[in-house]
């Protein structure tokens, strides 16, 4: 039969090790500073805050190996700093350990007794638990360049001549348009995150036309030069805009021949390499930007979740996973930074004026006039246009 005063309380223990318990106490309620007054019958009773918690548990240990568990509680106590004590009856809490001492009866032979002392830690003092949001965005971003990698596995070389010109046709178009070199190929290559062994170089190749005829010869690394080159050449968000929606001119065959169905994968596989790799460019950037607005944060987000969700409409399912896992990423990084930032406001200067007068009436600091110059694009800081809306932090 089961009993009630048992079956419903924690197994208790401290920092990890167990102990029986014979009784447990406490000590609770507030801190008063008590006045009393000579030659008076009345006083004043000061609270001061609440005092401390303490518990008091006699712990007993019993057994063959009473010894064991005697010196590993023993142990216990003496560590440094605080521990947790699951508490007999109260549970789980964060406590120091008071000096104990311990009783040995000879007439009651394999037990062991220790009154302990435990007071719990101010919640204040608690250390704080922070997640790097930033980091794991970047963590996620990099972990998509593995299901790229496969999108490039789907590029076929095989086949006529006129399809691997296609190819090369294609694949040149996207390194025209960022107008690289053949250095700049190597480089995207050689430090394209989580490529792995596909550390090669193209730097041999005597000039850019050559260097794409060697992508083509190698498809994967053809993944590899997309995300680097858009990592390592693209700043900033609005830079990586055209490359979210990228789309191959190339002329579309009339008839859909066994050889012409091959280009328009191939086709179809390079644009969705390029818009994953812009999107992973694009996390890697909103990781870095440290945002003045909660405003301009969130729409950094918007912009680059619409870019995922037309890469997840056409990825294949460890690609859309890795889309997935980046967009939870995303918005735990912008949720977590934009609640602190100030949100934007509109302000119509009712007269043209400086920007450091403007500064100082809406945040008493005229050094802040920068600010206003750069988001809201003023010719001249001298003459802010009057009866013109103006974007600014709040305050």
């Amino acid at each position: 039969m089961s009993d009630w005063r048992t079956d419903q309380l924690p197994e208790a223990t401290f920092r990890g090790v167990p102990f029986g318990w014979l009784d447990v106490g406490g000590q609770y309620g507030r801190r008063l500073a008590i006045h009393e007054y000579p030659l008076s019958e009345q006083w004043d009773v000061e609270d001061l805050g609440r005092a401390m918690r303490r518990h008091s548990v006699d712990c007993q240990l019993i057994g063959d190996n009473y010894m064991d568990q005697l010196k590993a509680l023993i142990a216990a106590v003496e560590q440094p700093g605080p521990g947790l004590l699951i508490h007999p009856t109260l549970g789980p809490m964060t406590v120091h350990a008071e000096r104990v001492s311990t009783r040995e009866r000879h007439t009651e032979r394999g037990t062991a007794t220790l009154p302990i002392n435990f007071i719990e830690v101010d919640p204040a003092q608690l250390p704080a638990v922070s997640i790097d949001t930033a980091r794991a965005l970047i963590d996620a971003a990099d972990a998509a360049a593995g299901p790229v990698i496969s999108v490039g596995e789907d590029i076929t070389t095989t086949g006529p001549e006129f399809q691997r010109s296609a190819l090369a046709t294609q694949v040149g178009q996207f390194v025209d348009a960022l107008a690289v070199d053949v250095n700049d190929i190597a480089q995207a290559i050689n430090t394209a995150p989580g490529f792995g062994t596909l550390q090669e170089s193209v730097g041999l190749a005597v000039d850019v036309a050559t260097a794409v005829q060697d992508l083509v010869d190698a498809p994967r690394r053809i993944a590899a030069m997309t995300v680097g080159v858009l990592l390592n050449r693209v700043a900033t968000l609005e830079g990586l805009a055209q490359w979210f929606d990228y789309a191959v001119d190339y002329y579309a065959a009339r008839f859909m021949t066994p050889t012409n169905l091959r280009i328009a994968a191939n086709q179809e596989a390079l644009q969705l390499m390029v818009r994953s790799s812009a999107v992973m460019a694009g996390a890697r950037i909103v990781a870095g930007t440290d945002y003045a607005s909660s405003d301009d944060a969130i729409a950094d987000r918007d912009a680059l979740l619409t870019a995922i969700e037309r890469v997840q409409a056409v990825a294949d399912d460890d690609l859309f996973a890795a889309m997935q896992t980046l967009r939870v990423a995303l918005v735990d990084d912008i949720e977590a930074r934009a609640a602190s930032l100030a949100r934007l406001a509109t302000y119509t200067p009712s007269r043209t004026e400086p920007a450091t007068v403007i500064a100082y009436r809406l945040y008493g600091d005229a050094d802040r006039d920068a600010e206003i110059v750069a988001r809201n694009r003023i010719t001249h800081p001298a003459f802010v246009p009057g009866g013109v809306a103006l974007e600014v932090r709040s305050v």
